[in-house]
């Protein structure tokens, strides 16, 4: 069942990720709402489950720009992965909390982007990183404020068990 609340959520994340947010691009800039997903899910479940969904996500976009297929899935999973194990000392009610690790995530999601299309340029990652990594960070992480209330009236009866 969870997976099924899961999945109806990802989906509409991945089409608007995919198709809407391409008209809310600032400067070049746009939110990670699948990105909010992935974290939410990594500070709910466990994180072998969160590496699951962080993959089945990335994955999931990737079909949409099949290019670099497989570069948001090995991302995702990675922010997955990393962030699941700090759900021990980070509560999901703390949502201050949960955006600020959305923004690292989304600074994460660029780091591996960009040393995957910018192999040996140091220069070049780091001025990608600043002109992409950092806006589209705080980008997501205010986006998420609200997709973790929604998330959590949605999908979060797990963490009260």
């Amino acid at each position: 069942m969870r997976f099924l609340k899961l999945l109806v959520v990802m989906l509409p994340c991945v089409f608007l990720q995919a198709s809407f947010f391409e008209l809310m691009t600032i400067a070049g800039v746009r939110p990670d709402a699948l990105l909010s997903v992935v974290v939410f899910n990594a500070l709910v479940e466990s994180p072998r489950y969160a590496i699951f969904t962080g993959f089945l996500s990335g994955f999931l976009l990737d079909l949409y720009d099949p290019q670099h297929l497989g570069l948001n899935a090995l991302g995702y999973a990675v922010v997955a992965w990393l962030l699941g194990y700090a759900r021990g000392s980070v509560y999901r009610e703390q949502f201050l909390m949960t955006a600020l690790l959305v923004g690292l995530g989304g600074i994460l999601m660029e780091l591996a982007r960009s040393l995957f299309l910018i192999w040996g340029d140091a220069n070049a990652i780091g001025l990608r990183l600043l002109r992409y990594g950092l806006p589209s960070a705080l980008y997501s992480g205010v986006l998420s404020l609200l997709l973790f209330v929604l998330l959590n009236r949605f999908i979060g009866e797990k963490a009260k068990r």
